[in-house]
């Protein structure tokens, strides 16, 4: 049997650069969709920096950096599965995953 599952898209305006500021809004949303019942939370494309595509090298963060274990931990706490878009520093930093 299949169980139903609540999907929550969220659309949001992302600070460019603004990693703490968007990290904050990406916690606070999720708790919101995860309390209102929603077990998947959907974020947009570079949530986590904002996006510009020639500044995405310079804001890559590795993905054991603190705001990626941040959400990492929000999404264990709430339960929940969070996907929120960041630019990953690649190993060898020349180009970022996105």
């Amino acid at each position: 049997m299949q169980a139903d599952c609540l999907i929550a898209a969220v659309q949001m305006a992302s600070e460019l650069g603004e990693i703490e500021r968007n990290l904050d809004n990406i916690i606070t949303l999720s708790r919101q969709a995860a309390q209102a019942g929603a077990q998947f939370i959907v974020f947009p494309e570079m949530a986590l920096q904002g996006y510009h595509h020639s500044q995405a090298h310079e804001l890559a963060v590795a993905f054991d950096s603190p705001p990626v274990e941040q959400l990492c931990s929000a999404a264990a706490d709430l339960q929940i599965t969070l996907l929120a878009g960041f630019a990953e520093r690649s190993e060898d930093g020349l180009k970022p995953y996105i």
